[in-house]
């Protein structure tokens, strides 16, 4: 009995060393995905910027495109002040990541969704089931493409049809403005609303453009007076014609 309890339990312990490497190869092999290593970030003085662009404008119906830093951010906001925000990403570890992370730190992982690329955008079906999100007040994009993230273009006819049915967006924020075809996109979607527009730029980490679009002149210059006073040495707000 001895003797067959000792094979038994031999058997048993090369299995779960076998099942353990597998699971250890298999974990290596996914963090190695993008979405698992350190992906860049904006100084503090950009989300800082966003900060005062959230509390000026108090949007009710915030949506992302594209999850990172800027999600927490926008979060912490929407909690303080019982707003909806939608986060919606392409990259599943991306995604994985930021509902790791929003456990951690106390965040309601309902504002997180992950939506796969279709053909060259993402699935409009899925987003427009997202409950109020055709009610977006202040729309943040930042996908698809990105650090890795080679599916999707931002100059989509599907992304253009998409902005154009945001009736009540007050608030425009576009990252990587500084890409010709993101400015040329962003162009399009300007393009198709007839109310007057105030722009601004953020420069930031050398090369890199925030473009801030406001539809509502008293916000613009709320905005525009609030960070004249502010004095930082790595960003500059400019107005964009």
């Amino acid at each position: 009995m001895k003797k067959k309890g000792s094979k038994l339990l031999g058997l048993v312990y090369l299995y779960l060393s076998k099942l353990f490497k597998k699971a250890s190869k298999k974990i290596r092999t996914n963090i190695q995905k993008p979405g698992f290593f350190p992906w860049f970030t904006k100084g503090f003085e950009v989300f800082f910027a966003l900060e005062l662009l959230l509390h000026i404008t108090t949007p009710k119906v915030i949506t992302e495109l594209g999850s990172g830093r800027s999600t927490h951010t926008i979060s912490y906001f929407s909690s303080s002040k019982k707003t909806t925000f939608i986060s919606i990403e392409q990259n599943y570890f991306f995604h994985l990541r930021n509902k790791i992370s929003f456990k951690f730190g106390y965040l309601n992982t309902k504002h997180l969704f992950y939506v796969s690329i279709v053909n060259d955008w993402f699935d409009l079906k899925k987003i427009n089931k997202i409950p109020n999100i055709k009610k977006t007040e202040l729309l943040f994009l930042d996908a698809p493409g990105g650090a890795g993230n080679k599916r999707g273009r931002r100059d989509s006819l599907v992304a253009l049809k998409f902005a154009d049915e945001l009736y009540d967006l007050q608030v425009l924020v576009v990252d990587d403005y500084h890409r010709k075809e993101i400015k040329n996109s962003t162009d399009d979607i300007l393009q198709t609303r007839k109310n007057e527009s105030t722009k601004f730029i953020i420069n930031y980490a050398e090369v890199n453009q925030l473009l801030i679009v406001f539809f509502n002149k008293e916000q613009a210059e709320k905005f525009e007076k609030l960070s004249n006073e502010l004095c930082f040495d790595d960003i500059s707000l400019a107005k964009y014609k």
